[in-house]
């Protein structure tokens, strides 16, 4: 299907391309002047231009990174930019040029600086977006994976709350045990993932590789303490509620190690 689509928009560019110039031929009666080509193979250079960003965007219909809604909007502004300054130039040439046309081969200066400074610029700024979101990549994946995790914790933590106790001391201890993985919660919640809000903070996510697999390990294993808290009875509940509170501990540190805390 995208190969449909690409040989569309580039058959289409060929078409327009074709108009503008037969188009040129009528307007100018079959004899157009120097300044006349140039102005009609500008316009089929803007023409070809647009439709081979149009059909790139089919080209990597298929690719795992593609440039993103912004950076194609703004790559469309730099292309109407250097169709303005372009046409520009060419009518302020076409005005003061003298009859020898002395001043042609500066002029054809200008106009390949102009193609070849907005050509940089869109490249420039279409490669690091596609630069950005290689990188950046791996950062994602990991705050969606810590989200995932976060997520798992809710349902455990609403069933934590729901427990009730006789003593006021186990009751203290699921009061401080919820405050903690509340923390924990939020801390999974808007994990930075290793990205740019590690290095905002001044603390570089140094972790690793690989052991971010530690914390859905680690919310394994706090939810099902919390199922067994949940079921146990009352004499098990002390032993159960340390476990917890070490598990807890434990993932507080893991936290503190991946800069989330």
């Amino acid at each position: 299907m995208p190969a449909k689509f690409i040989g569309l928009r580039l058959g289409l560019t060929a078409l327009v391309m074709l108009v503008t110039i037969l188009s040129g031929l009528l307007i100018a009666s079959f004899s157009p002047s120097f300044m006349f080509w140039i102005a009609i193979g500008f316009l089929c250079l803007i023409e070809f231009i647009a439709g081979l960003f149009s059909v790139n965007h089919y080209a990597r219909a298929k690719e795992q990174f593609q440039p993103s809604g912004a950076t194609v909007a703004i790559v469309w502004v730099l292309i109407g930019l250097f169709a303005i300054t372009g046409l520009l130039a060419i009518g302020v040439y076409w005005a003061i040029r003298d009859g020898e046309g002395s001043g042609d081969s500066a002029f054809a200066g200008v106009l390949i600086a102009l193609t070849t400074g907005w050509s940089v610029i869109a490249t420039i700024l279409l490669s690091n977006d596609l630069r950005h979101q290689a990188v950046n990549q791996p950062v994602m994946e990991t705050r969606a994976e810590h989200r995932r995790q976060a997520h798992s914790l809710v349902a455990s933590l609403a069933l934590l709350r729901g427990i009730t106790v006789n003593d006021d001391r186990s009751r203290l201890r699921l009061d401080h045990l919820v405050k903690k993985l509340e923390m924990i919660d939020t801390a999974l919640s808007h994990s930075h993932g290793g990205g740019v809000g590690a290095w905002e903070s001044g603390r570089g996510a140094d972790v690793p590789p690989g052991s971010g697999d530690d914390i859905p390990t680690a919310v394994e294993r706090i939810t099902g303490l919390i199922q067994r808290i949940s079921s146990a009875a009352p004499d098990d509940l002390a032993p159960c509620l340390e476990n917890l509170e070490e598990e807890t501990r434990r993932m507080s540190l893991i936290l503190e190690q991946h800069k989330l805390f």
